[in-house]
């Protein structure tokens, strides 16, 4: 048996929208938090989504601690913001 999980592009754009007014790294386990009325998994699927499509970055820490922050909407820019210490910084493989 197989489960799908139900996410829309409401749901994708909503999360996005919350990532970009914060400007700043997330704890990928605290994300969720940003958007309470979603599932862990329709969160983790638009993750996945945004990730392939180039709107957010990932990155893992020296600790395993892995790290969202949206990119910029125009210049698809970002900068390490002060929760992550960008001398262990290190960027996760692209899976596309």
């Amino acid at each position: 048996m197989t489960s799908s999980i139900a996410i829309d592009q409401v749901h994708i754009e909503r999360l996005l929208t919350a990532l970009r007014q914060q400007e700043t790294w997330h704890r990928l386990d605290a994300v969720e938090g940003l958007c309470p009325d979603l599932t862990v998994d329709q969160v983790f699927v638009a993750i996945d989504y945004l990730a392939r499509c180039g709107q957010v970055c990932q990155r893992v820490d020296a600790n395993q601690t892995y790290w969202l922050m949206a990119l910029h909407p125009v210049t698809g820019e970002y900068s390490l913001a002060s929760s992550v210490d960008s001398r262990s910084v290190k960027q996760t493989p692209n899976i596309s």
